[in-house]
C-alpha cells in the first residue's frame, strides 16, 4: 500500500472542475475521498472500474477502450437501480495517470472527461 497525492480534472457540459486528491494505491486500486464521496478505481490492463459511493448513492461505471459497457446507478433513498450504457471514447492508463473520455448513451450530447495525475508519497 502506498499513499498518493494528485490532481483530478473533470469536465462535462456544466464546465470544468480541478481539485487535489490524497489517497492510497493498493492492489491495483486507487482509493480517495472527494468531499463525502468515496472514489475507488480498479485498474486492469485495458479497462478500469470507477466506483463513487456516498450515503445517497453507489455508482459503478466500467470503462473498456472503444467499447460500450453497462454501469449501475444505485440510488439508496428510493431503492432504485438504473442501468446506463457507457460509450468509452478514450481510455489511457499510464504509470501515474488515467485519461478518460466517455458519454452516457442516455445523454449523448454530454461528453465527459476525467483526468487523474498522481504520484506516490515517499
Amino acid at each position: 500500500m502506498s499513499k498518493i497525492v494528485g490532481t483530478v480534472i473533470f469536465q462535462d457540459e456544466n464546465g470544468e472542475n480541478n481539485y487535489p486528491i490524497s489517497g492510497i494505491l493498493r492492489d491495483n486500486q486507487i482509493i480517495y475521498h472527494e468531499d463525502k464521496i468515496l472514489v475507488t478505481i480498479k485498474l486492469y490492463d485495458n479497462k478500469i472500474e470507477l466506483r463513487r459511493k456516498s450515503g445517497e448513492y453507489d455508482i459503478t461505471l466500467p470503462f473498456e477502450k472503444e467499447l460500450t459497457t453497462i454501469g449501475i446507478y444505485d440510488i439508496k433513498c428510493n431503492g432504485m437501480k438504473l442501468e446506463v450504457s457507457i460509450e468509452t471514447i478514450l481510455l489511457e492508463i499510464g504509470d501515474a495517470s488515467i485519461k478518460l473520455k466517455y458519454r452516457l448513451k442516455e445523454n449523448p450530447g454530454n461528453l465527459i472527461s476525467y483526468h487523474l495525475d498522481y504520484e506516490q508519497k515517499k
